[in-house]
């Protein structure tokens, strides 16, 4: 039985770490997937944890909110970590 593909249809590309964030595979190995053999889609596969990790978020901020000055909660951080402008 022939191992399907992991696309996620999110298709958005980490260029630094050349993944793609919906299914954590290479440029490459997305365009060869079709030619590779169902072993080498395990292993594909299996790698798929390590590949994500490198793409990992930290769940803890680095920057504190004294050490840049001002009194945010860290949900107040979070908030903004996740809409990216940092602005109140």
């Amino acid at each position: 039985m022939t191992i399907e593909s992991p696309c996620t249809d999110i298709c958005k590309f980490d260029r630094k770490a050349d993944l793609c964030v919906g299914c954590f595979r290479t440029t490459d190995q997305i365009r060869q997937w079709r030619k590779f053999t169902d072993h080498k889609r395990r292993q594909i596969l299996a790698e798929r944890r390590r590949r994500e990790a490198k793409l990992a978020v930290p769940k803890t901020p680095h920057i504190t909110a004294s050490a840049i000055g001002q009194h945010l909660t860290l949900s107040d951080w979070s908030c903004q970590a996740r809409d990216g402008d940092g602005a109140n």
